[in-house]
């Protein structure tokens, strides 16, 4: 695996002229409006990555953006894979009905929130994404919680008989079930005390209930107990239990639906991060 630390900063003189001698690379974007800046990103695989790190602290240059990547083989070893689609186009139109909501409040702004919710109806949803790059996308609007698919993932699970998956049917704007988009989920839920914690989680407190969640950024790996999973099933989510807020799950693959995925070059949508195998 390797970090990109990726920056975005107001244009300074000294900035640029430490990049130019420093040989990394850099785009100027010039503004009338905001103001120019500079972007730049330095790679874990950069020769001496930390020291360039450690100089640009020096010029106060701090807080970059940080994500990771693996390798080809880090990936295809993996038994298990967290899948998460790169687009957020779905706009679910019935929040209400299709939710049960529990631990509600009144906040000092006097906007009512809530903690916790759990899906109890179909979802209608705005308008039907474009599948031309895309086969798998998030919903806009419920903290990254839902998961859908286009028809060709659904007709590959089916032809394949993938284990562990089930499918609801949407309800696009003319008020009938669309044929071209599906919610993807499991029957199988990981339970939290299959989750080993320790590995730069943030634990927030529902103030009413008392239910923990965990806030998890970009470069986060999951690590599990395989020793008490049945590695069976080719999707997984684990309880509702990440993000500060209205909790959501996060939605594990199998290297089978991955492969499958693949050959049939349906993973242009989504990035993949390999479950870290934990035996007690």
């Amino acid at each position: 695996m390797r970090y990109e630390y990726s920056f975005y900063k107001p244009y300074n003189v000294r900035l640029e002229e430490y990049l130019q001698t420093s040989g990394i690379k850099y785009i100027k974007h010039e503004s009338n409006i905001v103001g120019d800046s500079l972007k730049f990103s330095v790679w874990s695989t950069d020769e001496n990555y930390e020291i360039i790190l450690d100089e640009l602290q020096g010029l106060k240059i701090f807080n970059p953006l940080v994500y990771v990547t693996y390798s080809a083989s880090e990936v295809n070893s993996a038994k298990l894979l967290v899948v998460s689609p790169k687009k957020q186009v779905i706009n679910i139109i019935n929040n209400e009905e299709a939710y049960r909501y529990s631990c509600r409040w009144v906040s000092s702004m006097g906007v009512e929130k809530v903690n916790h919710k759990e899906q109890i109806d179909n979802f209608s949803i705005r308008k039907e994404p474009s599948t031309k790059t895309s086969t798998v996308f998030w919903a806009e609007d419920t903290g990254f919680a839902e998961l859908f698919v286009d028809k060709r993932v659904y007709e590959l699970v089916r032809e394949h008989s993938l284990q562990g998956i089930t499918f609801k049917n949407v309800m696009n704007k003319k008020g009938i079930y669309s044929e071209n988009i599906f919610q993807m989920k499991s029957s199988n839920i990981i339970a939290r005390d299959l989750i080993e914690m320790g590995h730069g989680e943030r634990k927030v407190v529902c103030h009413i209930c008392g239910k923990e969640q965990f806030f998890i950024n970009n470069i986060y790996q999951l690590h599990l107990d395989f020793s008490k999973l049945e590695i069976q099933s080719d999707l997984y989510m684990t309880e509702r239990m990440w993000g500060e807020g209205i909790g959501y799950p996060l939605y594990i693959i199998s290297q089978r639906f991955y492969q499958l995925l693949k050959q049939n070059k349906l993973v242009g949508g989504i990035t993949v991060s390999p479950v870290v195998e934990v035996n007690h």
